[in-house]
């Protein structure tokens, strides 16, 4: 039978639960040519959220181009504009032959070469050379408004895993050239979505941005218990199994109330019952799950240097503020701005995440983890 659980993959239909509020938001931001920042946890289900919206907006309004970009194994600015230039192209050219005129048109001068192995436009690459991506930005920023202002169509261009950009050597550059090039915008709106939530916001809370039409922010928080409940049951009852409430909500509170971990463990709940899962059945899946990222949070935790364990061992252990003198001695951080330099490199590796002005560990079961299995607590 197959298992009704589903993580690790983009949630559609009814595997996609809640955040009703926020499909609507970036819906209506989709078709109007509204700019939005969308900020959330890893593996919290923005690109299901993402991917809902779109299938949405394209049935509001057929004419709307979406180009899509991952930054997620992106490091530097030339790969970035490179992929903005190629994507932007594929998102409003229907043949080969529009495209390669366009790539003439707009980057005549530049050592630009175009393939396309398969002979379709889908698998269309551009490459070009370094100098010309690192000396001239404005023609990469202008060229979406410019070619959709050209098309007369309305392009929404979402960057996904955007808060890779915080890792370019010339960030700050690039955030100024960006605000700078989409003040004067029309045709086309931008999403930007990533993790680092705080450092997002941080970004994105500044007068540049709001200047620039940012100002629609989008932090995606908990889902309804309610419907989490329901829908864990609905999907247990779907397959001829049963759980009642308790159980759910046990499931739901060990989770964190994270979808991607609610789905895990759902599913090996799920596996373990026979007819009716109850709280020791949720219990006994809940340590199973621990010992499936045995590897996977060693090795992460491997990583850490002393004074950053420290700090993780000072939020796992309940400690709001962890620079007071007290707090320091306690747990072995030799200084306050220690403790600060541990806290923006674990800020920069998605490892916290900041929630009402207090650090807290990101991922509820490496918070677990670390504070049953690693610290012994």
């Amino acid at each position: 039978m197959e298992t009704p659980f589903i993580f690790g993959d983009i949630a559609k239909n009814q595997q996609f639960i809640g955040y009703k509020d926020e499909t609507e938001a970036l819906v209506s931001s989709f078709v109007s040519s509204k700019n939005v920042v969308v900020t959330a946890a890893r593996k919290s289900g923005k690109t299901s959220l993402l991917e809902k919206a779109i299938s949405k907006a394209q049935k509001t309004c057929p004419e709307l181009r979406i180009c899509r970009i991952s930054l997620a194994n992106v490091r530097d600015e030339h790969l970035f504009f490179t992929l903005l230039a190629q994507q932007t192209i594929k998102a409003l050219c229907s043949t080969w032959e529009e495209a390669a005129s366009i790539v003439r048109e707009y980057f005549s001068g530049m050592d630009v070469r175009m393939s396309m192995d398969t002979g379709r436009l889908s698998d269309m690459k551009l490459s070009f050379d370094r100098r010309d991506t690192s000396s001239l930005h404005e023609i990469f920023w202008r060229m979406p408004e410019s070619l959709a202002g050209q098309k007369k169509v309305k392009m929404t261009v979402i960057i996904d895993d955007f808060n890779n950009i915080l890792n370019f050597k010339v960030c700050d550059d690039i955030f100024e050239e960006m605000f700078s090039a989409w003040t004067e915008k029309g045709m086309v709106a931008y999403c930007l979505a990533g993790s680092h939530r705080a450092l997002m916001l941080e970004r994105f809370e500044a007068k540049a941005a709001a200047d620039a039409g940012f100002g629609n922010i989008i932090s995606l928080g908990q889902i309804n218990e309610g419907n989490l409940i329901e829908f864990i049951k609905a999907e247990f009852a779907r397959t001829s199994k049963y759980i009642d409430d308790d159980a759910g909500k046990m499931i739901i509170r060990l989770a964190g109330s994270h979808p991607y971990y609610i789905q895990q463990l759902s599913q090996i709940s799920w596996l373990r019952t026979y007819v009716v899962c109850t709280i020791d059945i949720v219990n006994e899946a809940y340590e199973a799950l621990l010992n499936q990222m045995d590897m996977v949070f060693g090795a992460l935790t491997d990583t850490l240097t002393d004074q950053q364990l420290c700090y993780v061992k000072a939020i796992v252990s309940g400690e709001r503020i962890v620079s007071t003198a007290d707090v320091l001695h306690r747990y072995g951080i030799s200084s306050a701005t220690s403790a600060s330099r541990s806290k923006t490199a674990l800020l920069q590796r998605d490892i916290i995440d900041i929630h009402d002005g207090y650090p807290v560990i990101q991922d509820p079961i490496y918070s677990a983890w670390i504070k049953k299995r690693h610290f012994l607590i």
